[in-house]
């Protein structure tokens, strides 16, 4: 990826990184969705973690998901039913989820510069899915509905003279 990254681009990047992350370790897919319906006053806790990736270019990436998506998930991945997946066990199974689709789409870039990725960093627990953190202002969030629940994820990119 250039500089001058599209949207279309990174896009396109993130549904083939998604795709494979999601189908080859978890065994499940994912359906690009606009907006999920409103909870109806139910309140749906989640994770959110960030990462930063630093090379051509560098940046942020968000990954939220529901606390039970992320139960569903590591229960697959660790072999367990999903109410013995323990709270820092989701917490682990969603940052790990991070590193892997981030390092899927980062390695994808038209850059012949190395891009370093930081350790993925929990932001929010037990927040309501609708209150999520945003990015200020990202290049890209998309939306997911797994079988197993709700996933969305962002990239922000540093300007040049923000490196």
């Amino acid at each position: 990826m250039t500089a001058n990254h599209s949207q279309v681009d990174l896009r396109a990047l993130l549904a083939v990184g998604v795709g494979e992350v999601l189908e080859t370790m978890f065994f499940t897919e994912a359906e690009p969705v606009d907006a999920f319906p409103p909870s109806q006053g139910e309140i749906q806790p989640s994770i959110a973690v960030v990462m930063h990736f630093r090379g051509m270019p560098s940046g942020q990436f968000w990954l939220w998901l529901g606390a039970d998506t992320a139960a569903a998930l590591g229960a697959g991945f660790l072999g367990l039913d999903p109410d013995e997946v323990s709270a820092g066990e989701r917490e682990e199974i969603t940052a790990e989820l991070a590193n892997m689709i981030c390092g899927a789409v980062v390695s994808r870039f038209e850059s012949e510069a190395a891009i370093e990725l930081s350790a993925p960093v929990v932001v929010a627990r037990d927040i309501d899915f609708d209150r999520i953190p945003m990015p200020r202002d990202p290049a890209l969030v998309q939306r997911y509905q797994l079988q197993e629940g709700r996933m969305a994820v962002a990239f922000d990119f540093q300007q040049d003279e923000d490196r």
